[in-house]
């Protein structure tokens, strides 16, 4: 071979790694230019997922605030239901003093069992001899009975006087 040979294959060998180089560098630009309009596209996306996060948002938010008002509804109902069977509970007992006191003072109640005498003649007994009236005795007998929260049973007061 000849130098002159030796000098065209080189230079043959050089032109085409540079070739190769050009076409590399050009698809390596062309996949770049690819990946920034997929990533453009793919942000895209994500503000407009961005604007349904925040609809998504000021729903739960709103939602936990109807939750809110519920629960403090809720919490003035319970104290409300509270307030009326303290208020209950007093009237009852108030309405138990009065029929013992009633009773106390009825010389046609035996002092020992709350009931009226058999000797009776007030119009106001009832028939069954019990010391209420049928139309006035309103709560059974398992309504009287004491649970946690309800007041405490006092005993009668003393009738000897």
């Amino acid at each position: 071979m000849t130098t002159t040979t030796i000098v065209v294959i080189v230079i043959v060998v050089l032109v085409l790694i540079a070739i190769i180089a050009a076409v590399a560098m050009s698809a390596r630009k062309k996949k770049q230019e690819q990946n920034r309009s997929h990533a453009g596209e793919i942000r895209d996306q994500a503000a407009g997922q961005a604007a349904g996060l925040k609809q998504e948002d000021a729903r739960a938010r709103e939602t936990e605030a109807r939750a809110a008002q519920a629960r403090a509804e809720a919490e003035r109902l319970e104290a409300d239901a509270a307030d009326r069977h303290n208020t209950l509970s007093d009237k009852r007992a108030s309405h138990e003093e009065t029929l013992m006191h009633a009773d106390h003072i009825d010389p046609d109640v035996d002092d020992n069992s709350g009931n009226r005498s058999s000797t009776s003649s007030s119009s106001t007994a009832s028939s069954s001899g019990n010391r209420y009236d049928s139309t006035d005795h309103t709560e059974s007998d398992s309504d009287r009975t004491t649970t946690e929260g309800d007041r405490p049973t006092t005993p009668p007061p003393n009738r000897e006087t």
